[in-house]
């Protein structure tokens, strides 16, 4: 063992001293390297720190000129001796550099370097870097030197590993925080595509890497749960979309399972993955890779996965934010989801409610009409056939005639009255076929053309080309449109008005089965949209004199087709009625 002089305590003492004084990484180095070569009686040196993606980055230097440093600015471990020392770290001296035929003669020659020393920096249990000290004439290292030269790479490595560590805990304490915002942040989201959308900011923030990508689980369904999925892409990965599990992920997403998360260093490399690994057009660009479940409750519903163009990007403290930021966003999610399927089941709640409302009352009116309308219609027979006789009565005042004339009108009038009860109140006869939807529309529009050139008003029909025929009940679907076409008529008063008339192919609300959206669209008087959702209730009116079964009447032919009814309006500027049925 080693024994040193006084004076050599005094001065590891001292360079100990000087090295304490700073509380920074690169302070540490430049002063420690200066003492070091200053105590050595050296002349010049430098400092390499090993990055994570196993390159020597010179990050401090003393007395060498500009042109010696460009030249030695990055090494790879195993290469020369200082390469060497970074990877055994035993210390490598050499009393004549110019000498030795391991190194670049011509770099040697030109700077006049001569004794050289590679000195490891030793943490608590890595090599961070290498210190390097050079004479420009030739030293003779003895086991005292050597020995001086070990104790200050260990003093060295050891304020660096202090530094580090207190540099991690900082910032571990530092992303808790941020987990933590992004965490209550998250619980704030009701809507599944709300939290998809912020993922890229959270990964950014808390690994500071673009590239990430979520896969949910085919079983789940979860595309079809989350509205506006397809507008979410995954930022980094080369034009990659968000899907589903692939059958290239499995053995991956099985270690993410197994271990909750998988670091990559390097799946180039990786022998884990089959080649190419994982999913080349997922990971097109990254190294490194850590992954893990999105598990909420007994639901596995996919996985997350992030991405760095660096090897070895991630550390263990990477790896356990990113454990707590995926249970962060399952939960998120799947909060998200079960809000939005019970939001869903109430809507559908209501829904059923009105419809069985609305079915009781049309179920007593059925039943009220049906008593009634059949002595009324016997009622008014009688009454025209009497009206009929009076009419062809000889010596008639005019007075009389006009009289009749009155009552015939009226007459006339309770039996539309009737018919539209029987309409809006009799069972459907199911006597459906196929017709020609653009034959069939023609037919209807030409029993209004007199009366739309009377009032100046123009028809444009708008028919859709894709499709050509449907099957429907045509005397009721005839009645359908007939109502629709008379309200556009008579919403335009003061003549040069125009009514849109068409159908055109759709698919509604991404279903598979597609459906024909019938329109009918004027430029009239329109109404109040607030009454809108209650134009289709039975005897609701705002015409005078009107009996309010028109659109009821609407709406119930497009149901017996199981179709819907939509009606937007406004004042002064129009309504369009569409009529969206499937085809059968």
């Amino acid at each position: 063992m080693v024994k040193f002089s006084e004076e050599q305590l005094r001065s590891l003492v001292e360079l100990k001293d000087t090295i304490s004084l700073h509380s920074d990484i690169n302070g540490i180095l430049k002063s420690g390297l200066r003492k070091t070569i200053e105590i050595a009686k050296m002349d010049a040196g430098v400092v390499y720190l090993i990055d994570k993606s196993g390159e020597l980055l010179l990050q401090a230097s003393y007395n060498l000129p500009e042109a010696f440093l460009r030249s030695v600015e990055k090494m790879w471990l195993g290469e020369g001796i200082t390469g060497r020392v970074a990877m055994s770290g035993k210390l490598e001296s050499v009393s004549d550099l110019s000498k030795d035929k391991r190194v670049a003669r011509k770099i040697v020659k030109r700077f006049k370097i001569k004794g050289f020393a590679s000195v490891p920096l030793m943490g608590e249990n890595e090599i961070l870097g290498v210190m390097n000290v050079v004479s420009f004439r030739a030293v003779k290292f003895d086991e005292t030197f050597i020995e001086f030269l070990k104790k200050s790479g260990e003093f060295l490595g050891n304020a660096i590993n202090n530094v580090i560590i207190y540099q991690r805990v900082q910032h571990q304490i530092e992303k808790m925080g941020k987990l933590n915002d992004i965490s209550l942040e998250m619980t704030m989201f009701l809507n599944p595509s709300a939290i998809l959308e912020k993922i890229p900011e959270y990964v950014k923030t808390l690994f500071q890497v673009k590239d990430y990508a979520i896969i949910f689980n085919k079983n789940l369904k979860l595309l079809s749960r989350i509205k506006s999925l397809k507008e979410v892409r995954s930022s980094g990965f080369r034009r990659v979309r968000l899907g589903f599990l692939r059958p290239s992920l499995g053995k991956f997403i099985f270690e993410a399972g197994k271990e909750n998360v998988v670091v990559v260093n390097d799946y180039f490399s990786d022998r884990r993955f089959p080649v190419p690994p994982l999913d080349e057009k997922i990971f097109r660009t990254a190294r490194s890779i850590m992954g893990s479940r999105l598990t909420f409750g007994r639901n596995n519903l996919g996985i997350i996965v992030v991405g760095s163009h660096r090897i070895s990007a991630f550390d263990k403290e990477d790896e356990h934010i990113f454990k707590l930021f995926s249970a962060c966003v399952a939960s998120s999610i799947g909060n998200a989801l079960l809000f939005y399927d019970l939001r869903n089941s109430f809507r559908r709640l209501r829904a059923a409610q009105k419809v069985i409302v609305k079915g009781e009352k049309i179920a007593a009116l059925i039943r009220l009409t049906t008593q009634i309308t059949h002595r009324i219609k016997n009622s008014l027979g009688a009454m025209q056939t009497s009206l009929d006789l009076l009419t062809k009565e000889e010596g008639l005042s005019q007075d009389g005639s006009e009289l009749l004339g009155v009552l015939r009108l009226e007459n006339r009038k309770l039996n539309k009255l009737v018919d539209d009860f029987f309409e809006f109140a009799g069972p459907d006869t199911k006597s459906y076929e196929n017709v020609n939807i653009a034959d069939f529309l023609n037919e209807t529009i030409n029993a209004f053309l007199e009366e739309v050139e009377r009032k100046d008003i123009r028809i444009l029909k708008q028919y859709d080309s894709r499709i050509t025929n449907i099957r429907i009940n045509p005397m009721r679907f005839s009645s359908l449109m007939r109502r629709l076409l008379e309200n556009a008529v008579e919403s335009i008063t003061d003549g040069s008005g125009l009514i849109k008339v068409g159908y055109r192919l759709m698919r509604q609300n991404n279903a598979r089965q597609e459906s024909v959206e019938f329109f009918v669209m004027d430029n009239g008087c329109g109404m109040d949209p607030a009454i809108i959702p209650k134009v289709t209730e039975p005897f609701f009116t705002t015409k005078p004199g009107g009996i309010g079964l028109g659109l009821s009447i609407v709406e119930r032919i497009a149901e017996q087709h199981g179709g819907t009814v939509a009606i937007e309006s406004a004042r002064d500027k129009g309504t369009c009625v569409r009529v969206i049925i499937p085809v059968r």
